[in-house]
């Protein structure tokens, strides 16, 4: 009986360290900004997305389940720019957008300007400081779109 005590303490032990490792590796970590160069899309088309008049669209690729998505719902949330639309896509009620724009992965951010041009991205999760820099960037952006 005892030497069963001491198997079940030494594997409780051992998956408790195991949790606690797992858990501090993630620690302090920032989001990772779009898996790769090509990894978003490099043109939106406006109509598609309702974009309207205004110069700028922001678009936020997400789903229902996704707890990542509702942070950066509350990042973009109150962005009242006359010049910036903003349009979210949810995959359960628009999967022909996903797939047309082969979104990676949610949440997924774009920043298109007047002709469609995705001049900025994100994939993942990001907070508000991260959103503004990423349009700032976008808007100021004179060169290449930014992927990141």
């Amino acid at each position: 009986m005892l030497e069963r005590a001491a198997v079940t303490a030494v594997v409780v032990a051992v998956v408790a360290a195991v949790a606690w490792w797992w858990q501090r590796r993630d620690r302090g970590r920032r989001p990772v900004p779009l898996a790769g160069r090509d990894a978003l899309p490099r043109q939106v088309h406006r109509h598609d997305l309702d974009g309207g008049t205004r110069p700028w669209l922001v678009v936020l690729f997400s789903s229902r389940g996704c707890a990542s998505c509702r942070v950066v719902e509350e990042a973009i949330a109150g962005l009242a720019d006359p010049e910036v639309a903003l349009r979210e896509v949810v995959y359960e009620d628009e999967p022909g957008l996903h797939a047309r724009y082969r979104v990676p992965g949610v949440p997924m951010l774009l920043v298109a300007d007047a002709d469609g041009v995705v001049r900025a991205g994100w994939l993942g999760p990001l907070g508000r400081a991260e959103f503004d820099a990423l349009l700032h960037e976008a808007r100021t952006a004179t060169g290449p779109p930014s992927r990141g």
